[in-house]
């Protein structure tokens, strides 16, 4: 049969046994990290530097790493689509101004430019003929007009002196007044044939300055199209050094795409992430 067993309590007398006994290791313990009475940290004085105190800007330096980069930085861009017709110069090469880098064909801007030419140099010979054509018939309503003029003197000389023969009975009054018929005629057209020139200088004005816009229109156009054409020859915008060139002979290159840059030879720049 099992027997119970009661608890074993601790006595009063353990208890107080047991802390004093925690306390007298604590007490060891802060005595080995405890300073000692006289002791002492001797440094050599050649690690030491002394100087007066004084008041200024408190300066703390970190290291971090950076990258040189050219002060300033041209990049080139494709002004007009085209293919890698010729690369006339290399990576890292010292550049000037204007100096051609790479030349583009574009078949399809170099037929538009031929067609262009074509129109403007046809429509200025339109111009010149139309030109002379109306150059020409205002020279022959001019010759009407002297003819009108010799025929209207005759007509006024006619009826003048039909008109003094008649006051003296000498003529008929048929051929009196046939002559003032034929004088007011020939008066009337000269007016028309006056009237008739007058409108044809305004007409021809008119139509030469129509003409003549058309040309200057197109002839801008063609200027505009000739710079379109420059385009596809690329410079250096700048002088410096070219960094970088993406392009080989047969490549297709789109309008507006980066093919390389220039980097400007008068400074450098230091570019560095700090947090």
């Amino acid at each position: 049969m099992d027997v119970l067993i009661p608890k074993r309590k601790w006595s009063f007398v353990s208890r107080w046994w047991w802390l004093g006994a925690l306390l007298l290791a604590g007490m060891g313990a802060a005595g080995l990290y405890w300073p000692r009475p006289g002791q002492r940290l001797h440094v050599a004085a050649s690690r030491l530097t002394i100087s007066p105190v004084t008041r200024g800007n408190f300066q703390e330096f970190t290291a971090i790493d950076g990258v040189v980069q050219p002060l300033h930085t041209v990049y080139l861009d494709a002004a007009e689509a085209g293919t890698v017709q010729q690369v006339l110069v290399e990576e890292g090469t010292t550049l000037t101004a204007g100096q051609p880098l790479l030349r583009l064909a574009n078949p399809d801007l170099q037929l538009e430019m031929v067609n262009r030419e074509t129109a403007v140099y046809d429509l200025m010979n339109n111009l010149r003929n139309t030109r002379n054509q109306l150059l020409q018939n205002r020279i022959l309503r001019q010759n009407q007009l002297a003819d009108i003029d010799f025929q209207l003197a005759e007509a006024r000389r006619v009826f003048d002196t039909n008109q003094v023969l008649y006051s003296q009975k000498v003529i008929a009054r048929q051929d009196y007044l046939q002559s003032q018929n034929a004088y007011r005629y020939q008066l009337r057209r000269r007016q028309l044939t006056q009237q008739t020139l007058r409108q044809d200088s305004v007409a021809m004005q008119q139509q030469l300055g129509t003409m003549q816009e058309s040309v200057q229109r197109m002839t801008s156009n063609l200027a505009l199209m000739r710079r379109k054409m420059d385009d596809l020859l690329l410079r250096a915008p700048v002088s410096g050094q070219l960094s970088s060139l993406a392009a080989e002979v047969g490549e297709a290159k789109t309008r507006g795409q980066r093919l390389g840059q220039i980097d400007a030879l008068a400074g450098v720049k230091l570019h560095a992430a700090v947090d």
